[in-house]
């Protein structure tokens, strides 16, 4: 077995933080008078045996690290914390099954896949999408159950006006995964993208809602190409407009378009705050 070493407050920054970055850290909070964790030490040895190189576990004693235990909130023992690219992911308290603590730890290993991902995203960057939906589909092949390949390659596909390839992909991903807010976004998108991509070109439908606002077919057409070039604030107007000229135009679709520009946007954007206001203005 190996000897896990314990940590302190004054090496914890190298030891696991910036360790993190390497590969996933696992933290086991313990004392010498708790029972379980004496049980839990062994598994977490076996563990990091098994996977030499790809996982790092250390330990905290919670008697001689009383402030380091608190800063991270460590309330019962054993609490076992999972620190991945500095900080911390996932954690568990009390001793779990061998089994258990690998299916806690393995979606945080280091994968082949890795490399692709960011090879993948700086090669969409420079404009060489088929390139990147190359690499990717290699490694979704090589490697299905990483689920973090799927998003990166439908956002790709739905780029490249592959929306029913990208609409695949999503729903052969497994059900708690597809609630993901990142997930749900890249509906959204999808949404959008399929508007946008039977629409006619952005001057005519702006022409068009200019000779007539009331034409909310153009201008709904008119939000979702917005959307898709990245001026969220026009598509929003866009969109506010419809629902106050009329709320049951397409089944009340310009306030659920609405909410799927929040969701591409994120609770965190500023936007969002100010529109969910101008939207409760104008249904009120």
């Amino acid at each position: 077995m190996t000897d896990i070493h314990d940590v302190t407050e004054e090496n914890f920054e190298n030891e696991v933080i910036r360790a993190s970055g390497d590969m996933p850290v696992l933290v086991d909070f313990w004392a010498g008078w708790c029972q379980p964790c004496r049980m839990l030490a062994p598994l977490l040895e076996q563990l990091e045996q098994e996977y030499e190189g790809k996982l790092k576990v250390v330990k905290v004693d919670t008697d001689a690290q009383p402030q380091l235990a608190a800063n991270h909130g460590v309330r019962a023992l054993p609490t076992v914390k999972l620190f991945r690219d500095g900080k911390a992911v996932n954690e568990f308290n009390g001793v779990q099954p061998l089994a258990g603590i690998r299916a806690f730890v393995e979606p945080w290993l280091p994968r082949a896949s890795d490399n692709v991902l960011q090879d993948a995203a700086a090669l969409a960057e420079q404009g060489e999408r088929g390139r990147a939906l190359e690499l990717l589909n290699q490694a979704l092949a090589a490697d299905p159950e990483d689920y973090r390949i799927h998003p990166v390659l439908a956002e790709l596909l739905i780029r490249e006006a592959r929306y029913d390839e990208a609409e695949q992909l999503i729903r052969a991903l497994p059900v708690n995964i597809q609630q993901d807010d990142g997930i749900q976004r890249l509906n959204a998108m999808l949404g959008f993208a399929r508007i946008a991509g039977d629409a006619p070109e952005v001057n005519k439908l702006a022409a068009a809602v200019e000779q007539d606002p009331g034409d909310l077919d153009a201008r709904y057409r008119l939000s979702a190409v917005k959307v898709m070039e990245g001026d969220y604030e026009e598509a929003m107007d866009n969109l506010l407009e419809i629902i106050r000229r009329d709320r049951n135009y397409g089944d009340d679709a310009g306030r659920r378009a609405l909410v799927d520009v929040f969701q591409l946007l994120g609770n965190q954007d500023p936007r969002v705050k100010q529109y969910r206001g101008k939207l409760s203005s104008v249904l009120n």
